[in-house]
């Protein structure tokens, strides 16, 4: 199995759960990865270091994963249209949020009206300090860099 093998698994088990609205606990992404590839254990002395060394390099890559679904623009990247809505530019068919305590992977289908308010709450926050990151940024520059001359 390849690193990318593991990506691609975790990135099926996120789609499947959008797919089929069922929510997609991340431990339990985690877990159910790891007991596919350990069922009974590895057989050896030191099972227990090798089934921790595998759910935390797991849990690794599925949190990369589902970064994709936390609703964040990249800068000027366009978002991946694999995971938008058809019909829009950015919503995405799921969003990573926390629900009963637990990070999870949801539909939008499934999500409460409060927990999307909360996601379009979080993007506003989230532009208005990129914006001030910005002004901080052209001062900054203002102040320790000679101006330009303009070419004439």
């Amino acid at each position: 199995m390849t690193e990318q093998d593991l990506i691609d698994e975790a990135r099926a088990l996120v789609q499947e759960g959008i797919d089929e609205k069922i929510i997609r606990v991340t431990d339990w992404i985690v877990t159910a990865i790891v007991k596919k590839h350990i069922p009974n254990g590895c057989g050896c002395k030191d099972h227990d270091f090798h089934l921790m060394c595998a759910h935390g390099h797991v849990k690794s890559v599925v949190r990369r994963v589902t970064q994709d679904y936390k609703g964040t623009p990249e800068g000027d990247l366009p978002p991946n249209p694999q995971i938008v809505l058809p019909g829009f530019a950015h919503i995405q068919k799921g969003y990573l949020t926390i629900r009963d305590g637990a990070s999870a992977v949801i539909a939008i289908e499934l999500m409460t009206r409060d927990e999307l308010m909360a996601k379009a709450s979080s993007l506003r926050k989230m532009a208005t300090g990129c914006i001030e990151h910005a002004v901080e940024i052209e001062r900054y520059v203002e102040d320790h860099f000679p101006p330009l001359e303009a070419n004439a």
